[in-house]
């Protein structure tokens, strides 16, 4: 019978031809098993590629380049998470292979990059295939497929894994005459462990000090990354000296006790014993000391207290102890630990004294200064209230000051500019000075008088700049 298709139209199958259609169906399937095995020998070769050379050292400080090796196991990885990537995305795996293959495309490129352009040319493909008016599959046929390639995803995944670790496996292998912590070649080869690293001997025994040096006894693991084996006490014994393996012992049996909710340790300072358990009655616990803990909160025994109105009372006793002020400017709260008592507000930037809490200037702890703290400035004295004499008497003693002087300083200003000339005068020319008759000197005088404010300004002006700049650089 001769099948006969027309665009849009397509003639029913008859019996033999659907037999040959099944036959081809077995054909394709058993191409795609051939393809998926060179798909598997071609990840094979790939991954085994990488050349497993052995690190050298570089220079004197014993160190070894592994940028070759980590950049081609770096490439493995890369792979190996794309195609786990595409996987769980629901797309061909082996069609992904093909394409990184095929495409010739650079692992070393960003990550992102790569795996939409995998995806890209995956949907490419899957549109050509869908445009192509080929026969239809029956779904009894595509029913042993679909569960063929989710298989054959898993153990691609898989595959790549065991490579991968196998590949670390031999790098390992090769490099075996070099220490795994010093990274240089061995001095007196050390290997305890089942896991068969090896390193230095004084490597591996500085390593176990430090870590009983830290207290990190309960576990001590292999130093090789990655590497689950740990060491036991018996080759922590025959490593470290006497005295380091009793600090062993010792952290390790109070590491283990603080693991158990019953133990109390005392709190008594200088003790070092503990208390396991406690009575049905009462939930005082007694050292062998004499101290008497709580066993609920683990403080001192607080006999017709609960443990929060004790931990209450303990926080109050604790900040009367701690010496706390709050800054005069802002009111924030400070606490002197150590240093002198020039204070310098953390919120406003504000300078007072420590002591007496008066804004701070470059005198005030001043040895001659009565009005502020002298030679206190170091002084580990508890802070105290400025007296209000203290406070107000420096300002009280300059505004009396002030005015006992100022009436005095026309007069004197005066003084000096009026006879100033009449004394240059008489002490140049002291016969001139006899001829003068009043109304000259008296001229004079008016000259004086006149040039007065004048003189007054250039004396008071200079003084008063200064004594502004003074006032703003150091208050």
């Amino acid at each position: 019978m001769i099948n006969k298709q027309s665009k849009g139209y397509q003639l029913p199958l008859s019996k033999s031809d659907d037999l040959l259609f099944v036959h081809d169906v077995d054909q394709e399937q058993q191409q795609n098993f051939r393809e998926s095995q060179l798909r598997k020998n071609s990840l094979h070769n790939f991954v085994l590629q990488i050349p497993k050379e052995q690190h050298h050292r570089r220079n004197s400080h014993n160190s070894i380049t592994f940028n070759d090796e980590n950049k081609k196991v770096k490439l493995v990885h890369t792979k190996k998470k794309i195609l786990t990537q595409i996987a769980q995305y629901g797309y061909n795996v082996y069609m992904a292979e093909y394409i990184i293959q095929k495409q010739k495309i650079l692992l070393e490129q960003d990550y992102q990059f790569v795996l939409d352009l995998v995806i890209e040319k995956i949907n490419q493909f899957e549109d050509q295939y869908k445009s192509c008016s080929g026969l239809k599959i029956k779904k009894s046929n595509l029913k042993q497929v679909v569960p063929i390639q989710i298989d054959e995803q898993q153990q691609i995944q898989q595959f790549v894994v065991e490579e991968t670790r196998q590949v670390q496996e031999k790098e390992l292998k090769d490099n075996n005459d070099y220490c795994g912590i010093c990274l240089g070649e061995f001095k007196n080869k050390q290997k305890v462990l089942n896991c068969k690293h090896e390193f230095c001997y004084e490597c591996i025994q500085s390593y176990l000090d430090n870590k009983i040096k830290i207290a990190q006894v309960l576990e001590i693991e292999c130093p090789q990354l990655g590497c689950d084996n740990y060491y036991n006490d018996e080759i922590i014994k025959g490593l470290v000296n006497d005295e380091q393996y009793q600090k062993y012992d010792k952290f390790k049996k109070k590491r283990l006790l603080e693991k158990d909710e019953t133990v109390r340790w005392c709190i008594k300072p200088g003790c070092d014993k503990y208390i396991k358990g406690k009575s049905m009655f009462s939930n005082t616990v007694k050292c062998e000391c004499g101290q008497e803990i709580c066993y609920d909160c683990r403080r001192e025994d607080h006999p017709g207290m609960t443990c929060e109105e004790a931990l209450d009372k303990f926080y109050e006793l604790t900040l009367k102890q701690l010496v706390i002020q709050r800054c005069p400017k802002c009111k924030a709260p400070i606490q002197k630990k150590e240093g002198c008592n020039h204070m310098t507000c953390y919120q406003c930037r504000f300078q007072f004294c420590w002591l007496c809490r008066a804004r701070y200037t470059r005198m005030h702890f001043d040895s001659d200064n009565c009005f502020g703290c002298p030679d206190k400035q170091f002084s580990n004295e508890e802070p105290y209230s400025r007296s209000r004499w203290k406070k107000y008497g420096g300002i009280i003693f300059e505004l009396f000051a002030t005015i006992l002087i100022l009436p005095l300083i026309p007069f004197i200003l005066i003084y000096y500019s009026v006879m100033t000339p009449l004394k240059l005068v008489k002490h140049f020319n002291r016969q001139y000075y006899k001829q003068l008759e009043d109304g000259d000197k008296m001229c004079l005088l008016i000259v004086g008088i006149l040039f007065f404010p004048v003189i007054l300004v250039f004396l008071i002006f200079p003084g008063l700049l200064l004594l502004v700049a003074y006032k703003i650089k150091y208050d």
